[in-house]
């Protein structure tokens, strides 16, 4: 019990240590989580000009029948709808 009691200590301690370590690399600039697959800047051409089509087709077309014709989901679809808006804002 003894040991299973500084594991947890030491568990606890690493965990305390790892959220500190990322707010210090947020606060640089450098830990910025997973990239967006569909954006405008993407790395993959081919998901750089979906995106581009859904931003111009997006006022007035279904949002399912746009994620069913780009193979995307909705849930894609209304995420690059928000972030036209926050954009053209």
């Amino acid at each position: 019990q003894i040991l299973a009691m500084i594991a947890e200590q030491e568990r606890t301690e690493s965990k305390r240590r790892q959220a500190q370590g990322i707010k210090i690399a947020k606060a640089n600039g450098v830990y910025k989580g997973r990239p967006k697959l569909y954006s405008a800047n993407a790395k993959d051409p081919q998901r750089r000009l979906v995106y581009k089509n859904i931003v111009e087709i997006i006022k007035g077309v279904a949002i399912a029948k746009i994620a069913k014709d780009y193979n995307v989901t909705r849930q894609t679809v209304y995420r690059i709808k928000k972030d036209s808006m926050v954009n053209h804002e």
